[in-house]
């Protein structure tokens, strides 16, 4: 869920219910809301999207050489 789904349809100053993230619980507060044209954060939206797919991909071939092999694998991921 993203900080977009907890205020759609909520006016400035609008506060949330308490969200947790990890081990962490935080309230929000909608303080602007600010309208960005596409073509400003397709980049990041690309770049996003093809590291997730990367790192699907890792795993896919982690567990398929894994499975083929009977060896153990196990992938760290970076927490965010």
């Amino acid at each position: 869920m993203t900080y977009n789904d907890f205020f759609s349809g909520k006016d400035v100053g609008s506060v949330s219910e308490v969200v947790q993230e990890g081990n962490q619980f935080k309230i929000l507060k909608l303080t602007e809301i600010k309208e960005i044209q596409h073509y400003k954060v397709m980049e990041a939206i690309r770049h996003t999207i093809l590291a997730k797919r990367k790192a699907q991909a890792v795993h896919e071939f982690a567990e398929k050489f894994k499975n083929e092999n009977k060896i153990e694998v196990e992938i760290l991921e970076e927490k965010e």
